[in-house]
């Protein structure tokens, strides 16, 4: 079912125990960062699909395995449509549970961006949206990530969720670093960081890994992956039996990640033997079922 009122949307939807899947216990919030001006592309890209899905609805689904609730950090050009395909979002879930067994999807509220005071900038960029993810978040933690990187893995996120799990003490958040640098789009934050972010916004700097030093932060770091290869060939490695590859970390801000993003999902770049076999035959009987043969094995990496 879905309430519409007002600023916030709120969804609540289950199937049944024969199609559920043994979702993790969580106590985890997703914080969906979809403010971004899409300056260097040209075009809005809160609209891109993955073929007939919003991408930032994609996402919704993939933090639902991990997630008790989600928030959407939204600006305010964003947030119409956001809301009009979140008023949709039973006919897209209808179409997800039956290849992908996600039990259900938490409640969902869209955050509009805080109007900032003068002599500030209107956007703050990604660290204004988990400044406002953070403080509506009931949960301590917060799972952060970009709703323009469109693979994602639960590998990915799993590691992440386990290593906070882990942990004997309580850290401030949880980061990947890579030999590209810090993947700050993709990570765990607490309430804790709530303090040094306003005193970094107050002093006009954005950067979010300008936080990481001033906070408890557990770095999780990824050697070798790869992140400059040839796109056409990309390496994968695996990290404490997790398959861990540079797509994770890909996301769209140009007209050129667009036509790659499109290329690979389209399988003009052929990343997998079994799927380019089936791109080059007749099978349009056989869509749907290549479209969640593709999103399973872009999820899972299995």
């Amino acid at each position: 079912m879905c309430l519409i009122n007002n600023d916030i949307i709120i969804l609540n939807l289950k199937i049944s125990d024969s199609k559920a899947s043994s979702n993790l216990v969580m106590n985890l919030t997703g914080v969906l960062l979809a403010g971004g001006k899409s300056s260097r592309l040209g075009f809005n890209k809160i609209e891109v699909r993955i073929d007939k899905v919003p991408l930032f609805i994609d996402q919704i689904f993939k933090l639902s395995f991990f997630c008790s609730e989600i928030l959407i950090s939204a600006s305010e050009n964003n947030y119409k449509f956001i809301s009009d395909e979140l008023a949709s979002i039973d006919d897209y879930y209808n179409h997800y549970y039956r290849f992908c067994n996600l039990k259900e999807i938490p409640p969902i509220r869209i955050i509009q961006d805080k109007e900032r005071q003068e002599n500030s900038p209107k956007s703050l960029g990604p660290l204004g949206g988990i400044e406002s993810g953070l403080e509506y978040a009931k949960n301590i933690y917060s799972l952060v990530t970009a709703f323009d990187m469109p693979f994602i893995s639960y590998n990915l996120i799993y590691l992440l969720d386990e290593t906070r799990s882990s942990q004997s003490g309580l850290k401030d958040a949880f980061i990947i670093k890579t030999e590209k640098g810090y993947e700050s789009l993709c990570g765990i934050y607490s309430k804790n960081c709530l303090s040094v972010i306003k005193k970094n916004i107050e002093r006009k700097e954005y950067k979010i890994s300008e936080i990481f030093h001033s906070i408890d932060t557990k770095f999780i770091l990824i050697d070798k992956l790869n992140i400059k290869s040839d796109k056409n060939n990309l390496s994968f490695y695996k990290l404490n039996n997790q398959i861990i590859d540079s797509l994770n970390f890909f996301n769209i801000n140009t007209i050129d990640d667009y036509e790659y993003f499109i290329k690979v999902w389209d399988l003009q770049v052929c990343l997998f033997k079994k799927f380019s076999k089936k791109a080059n035959s007749n099978f349009s009987d056989d869509l749907i079922n290549l479209y969640y043969e593709k999103w399973k094995y872009f999820f899972y990496r299995k």
